[in-house]
């Protein structure tokens, strides 16, 4: 068994056995952002990155053409959780797998051959559908599933499969692309309780596309959006929201879920972000709809560490100030991927956001750990004078 990064790979195998129908390229310059939002050192430089952080999402560049494969193939979905799954696109003889991040596949390989092994794979496929990808994680479905949807969307008049029903991924998906036909899988394809099995044939296969050129796929669409639901709210020019301060928290989710919270003395921070009159929205309370109209009104965004970031890199307009909470130890020189690659999904946002460090920790972080999700403390009236700089009041 292989992996490959590289679709074309993938079609020139499938090609091979037999099972390549069409491929298929679009330019993608028409999609990005009209003002290219990529890092400008000069700017970065004050964000609070280490230099190496600097060096690597400054060397970011976007390809400009996204493919897609018509065959015959397999998708595995684990299933980790309620909000996290993995997508898995394989040969009909489950010799090679297309992935372009294949630093997590070392978790699932061995259920993959046992898959192989004992012959289990269906019979019957589908035809002539569109596959995506359906990630359970909301960042992670914004990461790697939405260019589909964005770059083809209706433009190949088949229906899209997903791998589960779940509402928001139909509401993030129509507001990027309101025509396309939704269809999920069913309890025949759930071979196992953590696992999917669904094979395709005369179907398209999609290039996943690194994490950052999804979101600024979807930041390019983001003022015909915000048009539309002013369009739809029949606003007139004095009906619009005015601009608020928000502090976007993750309590509530953390709460319900009998988590420990990422930003650990939260008391002091909403007591001091109240008397600075912010506004606190909880993400994953409020629809599609709501979520874009506040935080694209927003003038100062203060972000709890964790993925709730998501929403203003989607949502928030070029006028927009961020501030991030970042656990310290994230903030680190150093070339490891754990310090480098999470870089990716704020750089659509990088010359507009501060990463806020949390107060120092007294034992050393593992350097191949982690670190963006440590619950952390800060120092509120450290982040106040910083909120103040910000707002140009005088301290």
């Amino acid at each position: 068994m292989h992996v490959t990064t590289d679709i074309g790979h993938f079609a020139s195998y499938l090609d091979e056995l037999g099972f390549l129908k069409d491929t298929r390229s679009i330019e993608l310059s028409s999609y990005l952002p009209a003002e290219r939002t990529f890092p400008r050192r000069d700017v970065v430089r004050d964000s609070g990155l280490s230099h190496d952080q600097i060096d690597y999402i400054c060397s970011l560049k976007p390809r400009y053409h996204m493919r897609a494969i018509m065959g015959k193939f397999y998708q595995i979905t684990f299933i980790n959780s309620e909000a996290d799954s993995k997508d898995i696109f394989i040969s009909p003889d489950f010799k090679l797998i297309y992935d372009s991040k294949p630093q997590w596949l070392g978790h699932y390989i061995n259920a993959i051959k046992a898959l192989e092994l004992q012959s289990c794979r269906r019979n019957y496929l589908r035809s002539r559908c569109c596959v995506p990808g359906g990630l359970l994680s909301y960042s992670h479905f914004v990461g790697r599933n939405l260019a589909p949807f964005i770059v083809f969307g209706s433009s190949i008049n088949l229906p899209y499969v997903l791998p589960f029903a779940r509402s928001w991924q139909q509401s993030l998906i129509n507001t990027y692309n309101i025509s396309t036909k939704i269809i999920h899988l069913d309890a025949a394809d759930q071979i196992f309780p953590s696992m999917l099995l669904a094979g395709f044939e005369d179907s398209w296969l999609f290039e996943e596309l690194m994490d950052w050129e999804n979101l600024l796929l979807a930041r390019g669409q983001l003022t015909n959006i915000k048009a539309r639901l002013d369009s739809n709210r029949h606003l007139s020019k004095h009906g619009h929201y005015g601009s608020d301060s928000l502090y976007i928290s993750r309590l509530r989710y953390e709460v319900l879920c009998s988590k420990l919270p990422r930003t650990l003395n939260w008391p002091e921070i909403l007591s001091i972000l109240s008397s600075l009159d912010f506004k606190v929205i909880f993400p994953e309370a409020l629809s599609i709809s709501s979520l874009i109209e506040k935080i694209y009104n927003s003038d100062l965004i203060i972000c709890d560490s964790g993925s709730a970031f998501i929403n203003y890199v989607l949502f928030a307009s070029l006028s927009t100030k961020i501030i991030q909470l970042s656990p310290i130890s994230s903030l680190q020189q150093g070339n490891s991927f754990n310090l480098l690659s999470p870089l990716q999904w704020y750089l659509p946002v990088a010359n507009q956001i501060i990463f806020f460090p949390s107060c120092q920790k007294a034992e050393a972080s593992d350097i191949d750990s982690f670190r963006w999700n440590e619950h952390c403390s800060y120092n509120a009236r450290e982040l106040s004078e910083l909120v103040l700089l910000l707002r140009n009041i005088p301290q």
